[in-house]
């Protein structure tokens, strides 16, 4: 493992790498701490700004026990969500994967995923605040949870609609357990849009924030199962299995998780909207979508970042 790690010091000590190749390793080490330290001190009144709003957003007594499952445990199990949007959403999505999935080798995506709507800093893709992609992250109830988890109103940083399909191939990439680095703290929205009943249908499977504590590692950010299964028990692991429209929140920057290991013959479609709090780590980051009319100023702070 010293040896790994002494080989990618060097070839950053070499110039094998750009500025924003450094940034992402040095902001997938313990050093994005002192770098949202130092960006949200050039934001401060932002930052204030942000933490000013929370008062705005009230919580409810059905939030309590979702908030505490999020803290503690780094997850919650299913949401009881607006079912007219879920609905829309659904029909939305399908129809989606449908018109994409006739253009074949048009989709963007790796072996294991197709990438049918991704929404992010630098897609460029039109998509507003009127999108159901949108209107469906933001809906009040998310706003509430993911606003006093962070204590601040938070960023959207992205939404994303995934095609899972099987590979035949080795788990590779978010097959094999990580957790994420969008910044020091993420909580992830998770949709399923088919049914996701068994094992066979790849769930979206994670490791209680508790345990994963257990888990280090310095020279991989994919970790296979038998390194995994040598720091905790299987005990610690949580496979979300639920019908079309079930949905659940995911501290993924504190649990370790994986997913999509599908079996033959079968898919999974499953929407994601991304939160984390302002200033970004990453610079020169813009709105993930498009805002056309007038919002009030929470709304307006979750959209830009």
């Amino acid at each position: 493992m010293k040896l790994i790690v002494f080989s990618k010091i060097l070839r950053l000590l070499s110039g094998q790498y750009s500025l924003i190749q450094i940034l992402k390793r040095v902001n997938r080490s313990p050093l994005r701490y002192l770098v949202k330290g130092i960006v949200s001190a050039l934001q401060f009144r932002r930052k204030l700004e942000c933490r000013h709003l929370l008062s705005e957003v009230p919580l409810e007594v059905q939030d309590l026990s979702l908030l505490e499952q999020l803290k503690h445990n780094g997850f919650t199990q299913k949401l009881e969500l607006d079912l007219t949007l879920l609905e829309e959403l659904r029909i939305e999505s399908l129809a989606l994967r449908d018109n994409l999935l006739k253009k074949g080798t048009d989709i963007a995506g790796k072996p294991i995923w197709d990438s049918l709507m991704l929404s992010t800093a630098t897609d460029g893709q039109s998509i507003d605040e009127n999108s159901v992609f949108i209107r469906f992250a933001l809906q009040a109830k998310i706003v509430r949870l993911v606003t006093h988890f962070f204590g601040e109103v938070p960023y959207l940083s992205y939404v994303f609609l995934a095609h899972s399909k099987y590979s035949g191939q080795e788990n590779q990439i978010s097959q094999l357990w990580h957790r994420d680095y969008d910044d020091i703290s993420v909580i992830k929205l998770f949709v399923y849009l088919t049914d996701v009943l068994d094992v066979e249908y790849g769930p979206f499977t994670l490791i209680n924030k508790p345990s994963s504590r257990r888990i280090s590692s310095f020279h991989s950010t994919h970790l296979k199962d038998e390194y995994i299964f040598s720091k905790i028990s299987r005990e610690s692991v949580f496979q979300m299995l639920y019908p079309a429209t079930g949905a659940f929140l995911v501290n993924t920057s504190h649990c370790y998780h994986m997913g999509s290991r599908l079996s033959s013959g079968k898919t999974r479609l499953m929407y994601t909207a991304c939160f984390i709090t302002h200033p970004t780590i990453y610079p020169n980051t813009k709105n993930p979508c498009l805002i056309k009319g007038k919002t009030n100023p929470i709304i307006q702070m979750l959209l830009t970042p």
